[in-house]
């Protein structure tokens, strides 16, 4: 073989060899890409795995009312915070939670702490599909209620299922749900409560598959204390 022949050849075989490792960066690239936009949503409440106690909390983006971004994440946490993840303003559990939690809200705030109630409805019925006692016994509370209908908190703290059942789609044909993480992922959170220290760690836990059980107000308050 002529060393014209040799060099052609080894031109072609390099040419290949770049191809080869191209594609396969190029799928790599693609694969983390489809792994970062994927949510973290179990089959059932049953199968959920919630973050742990002593874990950072992880980074996640919710929406305020107006429909804009509100970070929340390790390096963002400026005052103790309670992370209080509900279903929805048309869940009577969550309402009777969110009515609950109003007797310790300045007793939390004196001590130095924040609650952030997350929900699974849009940003523009996060207060108007709760119900009118809710509404009536929060007034001039300023609860801060964020909207997850995108999942983002409750695939990262490791709380999102997909429910079933023929309630479930009764729930969907709601006008209300509309743009809800129900209707949009097919999800919801399972109630949770997580308290996180000015380090960004999760001092505080609580979840139960059981969407009719809640962490009673005086826990909440005395779980604050885990993270002064």
């Amino acid at each position: 073989m002529s060393n014209q022949s040799s060099l052609i050849l080894t031109l072609d075989l390099f040419r290949k060899l770049r191809l080869t490792v191209g594609l396969c960066l190029l799928v790599g690239f693609t694969a983390i890409a489809q792994a970062e936009g994927k949510l973290n949503i179990a089959k059932s409440a049953n199968d959920i795995h919630p973050v742990k106690t002593g874990e950072r909390v992880p980074a996640f983006m919710v929406k305020n009312p107006d429909g804009k971004d509100f970070y929340f994440g390790p390096d963002r946490v400026t005052k103790p915070t309670v992370l209080v993840l509900y279903r929805g303003g048309w869940c009577p559990y969550c309402n009777v939670q969110l009515q609950d939690l109003r007797k310790v809200l300045p007793q939390i705030r004196a001590k130095g702490a924040q609650v952030l109630f997350i929900s699974g409805d849009r940003p523009d019925v996060l207060y108007s599909s709760l119900k009118e006692k809710t509404k009536e016994e929060i007034h001039d509370l300023n609860y801060k209620i964020y909207s997850d209908a995108d999942m983002q908190a409750s695939s990262a703290l490791g709380v999102a299922f997909s429910p079933s059942g023929f309630g479930i789609q009764f729930l969907k044909a709601r006008s209300s749900l509309k743009g809800s993480s129900l209707r949009e992922h097919d999800a919801l959170p399972v109630p949770s409560v997580f308290v996180v220290d000015t380090r960004g760690v999760i001092t505080y836990a609580f979840t139960d598959p059981n969407f009719k059980i809640r962490l009673p107000a005086e826990d909440v308050l005395a779980a604050v204390d885990t993270a002064l």
